[in-house]
């Protein structure tokens, strides 16, 4: 699925498109997954059930859905993301059900990693329905993942980019159901407003290098929150229930 070119792409990039990851029988039964266990985690109170001013999140589907999991914590999916990462296994560190509704503005300019506990972390954004070009992919910032932390949040990171050379922002536009993006978790990017009438449904998976050590947790307040709900041992071995390595390549 991915060759040398990809990867290229990627490693300059921070980011790439990839159509067509699930097929379209497959996509739809991975939404009906996903619907099925947000509904469930909606209806219970489940704390991994989250309403926020940008989208409904329902946390590790991979635990509330026999069938989703064996898509979600597939090996094709998490070696993908080694070799993106360039190393040789993989963990997830947490999947998301996104629900973007109608209405609901755009996500501003950030880096997933000043929220993460991973330095080295790369997110599989997997379109759950058709997506139209005005709502479209992410926007990225190409390159932007080879810099770290900006230590800026929303339009001063993208000024913070400018100063630096990096002005090219891409977006892939619509997608189907089954299309994805790849992106690091030091890459600027952004989404749309949903301005139609439908739900933008997405499931987003994260993956890290299976020995990668913590960031600086006391660095952001969100980190202390994130260490607290997804390694809450004193080493990444104490939270191998929460993330199993999914993929090892063999030697």
């Amino acid at each position: 699925m991915i060759n040398a070119t990809f990867s290229e792409v990627f490693f300059s990039n921070g980011h790439i498109d990839l159509r067509g990851l699930l097929s379209t029988h497959d996509a739809v039964h991975l939404r009906n997954c996903v619907k099925s266990a947000v509904e469930s985690s909606r209806d219970t109170g489940h704390k991994d059930y989250i309403v926020n001013p940008r989208a409904m999140e329902t946390l590790n589907i991979w635990e509330k859905s026999d069938e989703a999991r064996s898509i979600i914590l597939s090996t094709e999916f998490a070696a993908l993301a080694a070799k993106l990462l360039g190393v040789s296994a993989v963990r997830i560190y947490h999947d998301a059900a996104l629900y973007k509704m109608p209405g609901v503005r755009g996500t501003g300019w950030h880096q997933d990693n000043r929220y993460m506990i991973f330095n080295k972390t790369v997110t599989l954004w997997l379109a759950l329905s058709d997506i139209p070009s005005s709502i479209g992919s992410l926007s990225f910032v190409s390159g932007s993942h080879r810099l770290g932390d900006f230590h800026a949040e929303e339009m001063r990171l993208l000024i913070k980019a400018e100063r630096v050379g990096l002005s090219s922002i891409i977006n892939y536009g619509a997608m189907n159901a089954g299309d994805a993006t790849f992106h690091s978790g030091w890459t600027i990017h952004s989404s749309a407003a949903n301005t139609t009438q439908s739900a933008r449904e997405v499931l987003v998976i994260i993956y890290y290098p299976e020995n990668e050590p913590l960031l600086n947790i006391s660095e952001y307040q969100t980190r202390l929150a994130n260490k607290e709900r997804w390694c809450p041992g004193t080493r990444i071995a104490d939270s191998d229930r929460l993330h199993p390595v999914l993929y090892h390549k063999l030697d």
